[in-house]
């Protein structure tokens, strides 16, 4: 894809995010919501690795203990 047709694609996204703002406003709170789920996993994955407890990863996450039994399978 060209430089021309990339810049071309991000104006139009802005445009449409300009011309419905609460469309914008709901989305960007998705990706936020989304953003700390995909935290909160690659944080309990990461002490699974140093071998915390599947019960202390939960509580430091906010994770289930099924949630992080199902990480480390």
């Amino acid at each position: 894809m060209s430089r021309k047709s990339n810049w071309s694609i991000k104006a139009q996204r802005k445009d449409r995010l300009q011309e419905h703002p609460k469309e914008a406003e709901l989305w960007q709170r998705e990706a936020i919501q989304k953003g700390r789920v995909e935290g909160r996993v690659e944080v309990a994955k990461n002490l699974l690795d140093l071998g915390m407890e599947i019960s202390k990863i939960a509580k430091a996450t906010g994770m289930t203990e099924e949630e992080v039994k199902e990480l480390k399978d």
